[in-house]
Formats: structure tokens, C-alpha cells, sequence
């Protein structure tokens, strides 16, 4: 019943030689001068409740036998009353919440400073947006006041704007005399839920140029024939609609489109990728550009080796960072890979790196051309090219 004795066994005695042959300690059996030290080893219990205090005090007694009266005397003194108390727990949870498609588990990560800035802890969200820390676990002597700080890591993915809140914590531990409990509170947190915002990108806005020139990297860098078409209101769906709309007046002389050419006669289609209104830094996350160009393979020769294309701000022949291809008809130029850098999430997403694939230009690619010695007269060589743009949206 929690009570433990320990009391000295018979044959350590001997008489005083009274007619009672009363019994007392015999000290050749028995030393005094000295203390008897009992360790009790104990286990506090699993279960115990938080911040409890464990009490426990013991007593000696002592019987001695008084030969005035004839009685045994039995003083009882108790020792000083000792005290463990049991540490109490505190948990600190936060949630997460992300704006612009689903939630990962493990996919941000929160720390948790104490006043010092120290790290105690850095966890991970859940697939349901809980941001749960480990209990911290108080004694009896750190009594006061406690200041944490919990903030979320800021991350390496790009299409992520990162909650910059710092929540602030203060846990406050006192000792209860009265219940004899240690009481831990933490106090009132402002806000406890962490939003980030992944923002989809705006659509790359880009319009493809194609010329018919009788001659080789003209115009590279000047840009001038973008004039040629402008007695269009809208060149691009009426010159799909009919290609003679396209007057002749205001062209530069090599500009040969709806022109008469003969049989042999080499001609360039000139085709323009723009890059003129990507956002330099890439935000728009464009992951590849390209272009196509379908021609009339009845009708004219093309050599895919002899394709060139040229940065129209440099002049630069940049054939080297395109895959060039020529099938049943059709052109294609796609940028070659190394040209990407990681958007840093988890996927390990690839977009362009504009350090290494400049934009804010043209493309221009010369694709020379020779008309079949074949080709019924009075035909139209038809040709058309379009551009193609993959880019990332995150949402």
C-alpha cells in the first residue's frame, strides 16, 4: 500500500540481565556510529500524469527500552519531505495551405527557433497541410517564460511565392504549490496557418515571320522586313486566306514573295522564331522553342545541311544550338537540350535558361531552296512554317 519497512531482524540481541531478560541491541552483532543506507530504486510509471509532483517522505523509528517505567519507548522521527516533479508537454501545430493546385506531403518545410535563434526543430507538411512539431518537454526549473519562433524554409522552387510570416510562440511554465503540478501555457498565436500561391504563368506571347528572298541572310539584324506586309490589316489571316493579297509595292527587292521564279532557280525561305516579348528571366517558365516549315516537296529541293540560323540581335550563326531536320516535306528546328536549368521543385522541372539561350530577339533561320527542273509551269509553290513553344504551368 506504498509503504515500505525495513525493520532489524531477531538474533541481534542480548539480555540486560533483568529478571524480564529484556532484550536490547548487542553492538558486537549490531554497530552503532555509523548511518544504514537503504536504496530503493523505483520506476516512475508510464502513465504518470504530466507535471505532476511525486512526494515521498520516510521516518526513522526506534524502540528503546526505558528501565524507570519499565516500558518500551518508541520516538519516531521522519526525514525531510523530498519532491521530484514530472516534466509537462507542450506541442506547437501549424497548417499549410497552398494555393493553385494540390498539396504534397513533405513538400515545404517549417523550423522552429527558440529566443537565441537556435534551431530546435525543422519538420515537413502532411498531404493534408498539417505541420505538427515535436512535444517540448519542460522541468520544474526552467519555470518563466519561453519565446519560440516558427517560420516556414523558404524553398527553390520558382513557380512558388513563399509565405514569409514568422509565427511568434511563448509558452509560459509555472509551479502550482497548491495542486502540486507544474503547469505549462502557451499563449494566444496571432496566426497559425502558412499560405503559399503557385501562379500559373501567362501564355508566351510570340509571332512567328516567314519571307520568300532571293537571297541568303538578308536583313539578319535590321528587321526591316516587317514592313513589307504592312498594307494588311491582318497579314497573318489574310495571307493564309489568299497569299497574292500580299502587295508588292512596298517591299524590299529581295522580298520574291508572289513573284514569278524558274525552273533551277534557288530561292530562301527566310523563317523567323521570336523571342521579342518572352520574359527575359523566363517567368513564363518556356521549356522549348522550335519551328516548322512545311514546303512543297513536289516542287522545290531542300538540303537540310545548308539550313542556317542566325541571332538577329548578334548576327551570329546559332545553326549549333538547333536540331534540324528535314521529313516527307516538313522542316523542323528544335532547340538541342543543355539549354535548361531546373525550376527547383520537386519534379526537377526543366525550363530554358536564359543565360545560355538568350531571349528578347529573333531567330532567323535561312532555309535555301532550289525550284524543281521539273515543276509544271504556271504553278504556285506554296509554303508555310509555324512556331512551336512548350511551356510549364505549374498549376
Amino acid at each position: 500500500n506504498g509503504v515500505i519497512t525495513a525493520t532489524l531482524k531477531d538474533g541481534f540481541t542480548k539480555s540486560l540481565g533483568d529478571a524480564e531478560d529484556t532484550q536490547v541491541i548487542d553492538t558486537t552483532k549490531f554497530e552503532f556510529g555509523r548511518y544504514y543506507k537503504f536504496d530503493i530504486p523505483t520506476t516512475v510509471k508510464a502513465d504518470v500524469a504530466a507535471g505532476v509532483d511525486i512526494e515521498n517522505t520516510a521516518a526513522q523509528v526506534v524502540n528503546y527500552y526505558n528501565p524507570t517505567t519499565k516500558k518500551v519507548e518508541k520516538p519516531n522521527k521522519p526525514t525531510e519531505k523530498r519532491v521530484n516533479s514530472v516534466p509537462v508537454q507542450v506541442e506547437f501545430n501549424f497548417t499549410k495551405r497552398l494555393e493553385g493546385r494540390e498539396l504534397k506531403a513533405n513538400e515545404f518545410s517549417f523550423v522552429l527557433k527558440d529566443s537565441t535563434g537556435k534551431v530546435v526543430e525543422t519538420v515537413s507538411n502532411d498531404a493534408s497541410g498539417n505541420v505538427k512539431f515535436s512535444a517540448i518537454e519542460f522541468k520544474k526549473e526552467q519555470a518563466g517564460v519561453h519565446n519560440y519562433t516558427v517560420e516556414e524554409v523558404a524553398g527553390t522552387d520558382a513557380t512558388v511565392t513563399y509565405d514569409t510570416m514568422k509565427a511568434n510562440v511563448t509558452v509560459t511554465v509555472s509551479h502550482d504549490g497548491t495542486a502540486k503540478v507544474l503547469v505549462a501555457t502557451v499563449g494566444e498565436i496571432a496566426d497559425k496557418e502558412f499560405n503559399n500561391r503557385v501562379t500559373p504563368p501567362t501564355e508566351p506571347k510570340f509571332q512567328p515571320e516567314k519571307y520568300v528572298l532571293d537571297k541568303e541572310k538578308f536583313s539578319i539584324t535590321d528587321n526591316k522586313l516587317l514592313d513589307d506586309d504592312a498594307e494588311l490589316t491582318d497579314k497573318y489571316g489574310e495571307t493564309n486566306t489568299d497569299p497574292y493579297v500580299d502587295g508588292t509595292s512596298n517591299n524590299e527587292a529581295e522580298n520574291i514573295n508572289t513573284k514569278t521564279v524558274k525552273r533551277g532557280e534557288k530561292i530562301y525561305y527566310q523563317v523567323w522564331l521570336d523571342t521579342t516579348k518572352f520574359d527575359a528571366a523566363n517567368k513564363d517558365n518556356v521549356q522549348t522553342v522550335g519551328i516548322t516549315d512545311d514546303f512543297d516537296e513536289t516542287k522545290v529541293d531542300v538540303d537540310g545541311s545548308a539550313i542556317k540560323a542566325y541571332d538577329s540581335v548578334t548576327g551570329a550563326d546559332v545553326t549549333d544550338k538547333f536540331d534540324i531536320a528535314v521529313n516527307n516535306g516538313v522542316i523542323t528546328a528544335t532547340l538541342k537540350d543543355g539549354f535548361t536549368k531546373s525550376l527547383g521543385d520537386a519534379e526537377n522541372t526543366q525550363v530554358i535558361d536564359t543565360t545560355k539561350f538568350a531571349f528578347g530577339r529573333y531567330y532567323k533561320f535561312d532555309i535555301p531552296t532550289t525550284v524543281k527542273a521539273d515543276v509544271p509551269g504556271g504553278v504556285d509553290i506554296e509554303n508555310t512554317a509555324a512556331q512551336v513553344v512548350n511551356y510549364y504551368n505549374p498549376t
